[in-house]
């Protein structure tokens, strides 16, 4: 009886063990067999795609060699040529035709069959098309050598499984040998008839402490997973609390929020807020109400410093207070403490630094607003005092007509241009100018030299003077240099500018020139239809030559017909770029050449804007515009006398 018992376990044991043991065999296969395949696709398509590549440079390369024998009709050169090539796994034939025939012709009809791919390029010389080359590729090369791969890496994948096999039984015999044998031991006694046998202690205790193990396991991972849901409900709640902190309109508004998001997302008992005793307030964006508030019972409440360090010591010893500080601008802006009883772990702080991050950011936000608004205000005053200066484009002048284009880069620029007529309208003054850069500064710059012009015009227009005793344009241009000076200071700001003064009972042009773009006139006195006004042409207002900033300007003269156009501009648009990187100059002179001279000013300020405009139709243009065009008025026919009849 205990001979068969014996034998039945013994049979057991081989049974779990072999069961064990083929199974583990066939994940493993299943392992190796899903393992391969995948590397044999990967290996394959890569291989193909390197052979695809491979075979477009060959034949870019044969065909770049080829053309020379083909050009000179050396056809035995070409068939070497192509013998050469052949020799390449990878290549099966090369033929080459040239208007339909043969050059070198197909080995045989049989290569094609175990060609898996054909290219062929065209052969040029000189732009003529001289010959076609066709090469036969195949992948076998490549297939053979992911066979090898193939089968080296299931051999080496069987003999790992073996000595995975093997080391597996060799574990269960060290380690399980003992247990078995002894449940062997302890099943065959109870089988011979010993109903009171009992196992040996020591495994009931081993068994116990797996027990208590993993119990502990279990609590573990439950307590993990409360935490866990707990951590995603306050991220939750985190998420929901920043639209609140980032939609507050006001100081106040933020720091209540805050501290109500404080007391929901960390479960705290009080949480206070104290305004840092260094903080600049007066530096403020925004006024603050009260700089110290409590936060407790659903609801924040403005205090003082004095009752907010009562109540952090009535909290007692055992409550743990955490203090978080709030920063602004390189500053404490003040300090958030929250009380929590009993000590929290690194989390609970990890979260409260993050909502000090997302104070700081709103209040950075709210600063951002704020300015913005500032600067969008005053940009609307400067915007329109600098559009008050600028003359009407429609302005009825009594001896002139002035179309001109103005456009800034930003709201307000450094461009400019102002035009003032004497009382009697003989005289009319042209000024444009262009500071340096464009932006707020220099559209403020612009503004001041324009504000200034109110007295040159008052001075113009006096005409109690004789016509010699008119301002000239080097004595406007003189008063603007010293202006200049004064109010760009160090900023490094200047100005170019361009002062005409037209007589239209002469005829006459007197101009002066501080480094700004040379004027042209348009259909003048001479024959030549453009002409530059060259002039003698001073320094840029506002420039520090050899340590002064006294600078002698000269004025210049011209004589100029009724038909005359005078054309002035500033540097952005003779500078603006095309997607080629070109500039407009160039194209402006050469349309300039090209426009009709009987023409009107409002038409040939049109004509050069077209231009213009399809140049930098699709570039941003990065400096401001000026383009002014003047002209003389036709003078209207007197109506004739009509005399009575006698």
């Amino acid at each position: 009886m205990n001979i068969r018992w014996n034998s039945f376990l013994k049979w057991q044991r081989q049974t779990v063990g072999r069961d064990l043991m083929v199974r583990l065999m066939w994940v493993l296969t299943f392992g190796v067999v899903v393992t391969v395949a995948l590397d044999y696709y990967y290996s394959v398509n890569r291989d193909k795609q390197a052979l695809i590549k491979k075979a477009n440079t060959t034949i870019n390369d044969l065909a770049a060699v080829m053309k020379k024998g083909l050009w000179d009709v050396d056809h035995k050169w070409v068939n070497d040529l192509a013998e050469s090539y052949i020799m390449y796994d990878y290549v099966t034939d090369i033929y080459v035709t040239e208007k339909e025939e043969y050059i070198v012709k197909p080995k045989s009809q049989s290569s094609k069959l175990v060609a898996d791919f054909t290219l062929y390029r065209q052969i040029t010389y000189d732009g003529n098309i001289i010959g076609t080359l066709y090469m036969d590729f195949t992948y076998n090369p490549y297939k053979q050598r992911q066979m090898a791969v193939l089968i080296k890496s299931l051999l080496v994948f069987l003999l790992a499984i073996i000595l995975l096999l093997f080391t597996v039984k060799t574990l269960m015999n060290r380690f399980l040998s003992v247990h078995l044998n002894t449940l062997d031991g302890g099943l065959a006694t109870i089988a011979g008839g010993n109903y009171n046998f009992r196992m040996d202690q020591a495994h009931h205790g081993d068994l116990n402490k797996i027990g208590e193990m993993v119990n502990k396991m279990a609590f573990e991972i439950s307590r993990r997973e409360n935490r866990l849901e707990e951590n995603q409900g306050r991220l939750e709640l985190l998420n929901q609390s920043i639209m609140s902190i980032f939609s507050s309109t006001t100081v106040d508004e933020l720091v209540r929020t805050s501290l109500s998001i404080l007391m929901d997302v960390s479960k705290s008992l009080k949480c206070w807020f104290l305004m840092d005793e260094n903080f600049d307030q007066e530096s403020f964006f925004g006024a603050i109400e009260s700089n110290q508030y409590i936060f407790k019972e659903g609801i924040s409440i403005k205090t003082t410093e004095k009752i907010i360090i009562n109540e952090m010591s009535e909290m007692g010893q055992d409550k743990n207070l955490y203090t978080i500080p709030i920063q602004f601008e390189e500053q404490t802006f003040g300090k958030i403490t929250v009380a929590f009883v009993g000590k929290q772990d690194l989390s609970v702080e990890s979260m409260l630094k993050s909502i000090a991050s997302l104070i700081s950011m709103a209040l950075e936000k709210q600063c951002f607003i704020h300015e913005s608004a500032l600067i969008s205000t005053e940009l609307a005053v400067a915007e329109t005092i600098q559009q008050s200066v600028l003359p009407d484009q429609y302005s009825k002048l009594k001896n002139a007509n002035v179309d001109f284009y103005l456009k800034p880069v930003l709201r307000i620029g450094g461009d400019w241009f102002s035009v003032i007529e004497s009382e009697e309208g003989r005289f009319l003054y042209l000024i444009i100018a262009d500071v340096t850069g464009h932006g707020i500064a220099q559209g403020l710059v612009t503004t001041a030299v324009a504000g200034a012009m109110h007295n040159i015009e008052s001075d113009i227009k006096s005409f109690d003077k004789k016509p010699q005793d008119m301002i000239t344009p080097s004595k406007i241009i003189t008063q603007f240099d010293g202006l200049i000076e004064k109010i760009s200071g160090k900023s490094n700001l200047n100005m170019t500018c361009v002062v005409a003064r037209f007589d239209f009972e002469e005829n006459k042009l007197t101009f002066c020139n501080a480094g700004h773009r040379h004027p042209l006139i348009l259909g003048g006195v001479s024959q030549k239809q453009v002409q530059t006004l060259l002039g003698a042409q001073g320094e840029i207002l506002g420039t520090d030559v050899a340590g002064s900033y006294e600078h002698t300007y000269q004025d210049s003269e011209y004589s100029f017909s009724d038909q005359s156009k005078f054309i002035f501009y500033t540097d952005g648009l003779v500078e603006a770029e095309n997607l080629k990187g070109e500039p407009f100059l160039r194209k402006f002179n050469r349309q300039l050449k090209k426009i009709d001279s009987e023409l009107d000013s409002k038409s040939t300020l049109n004509a050069i804007l077209d231009h213009f405009e399809q140049h930098s139709n699709e570039v941003m243009v990065n400096d401001d515009v000026c383009l002014v065009v003047v002209s003389k008025k036709e003078k209207q026919a007197k109506p004739r006398e009509v005399l009575p009849v006698a």
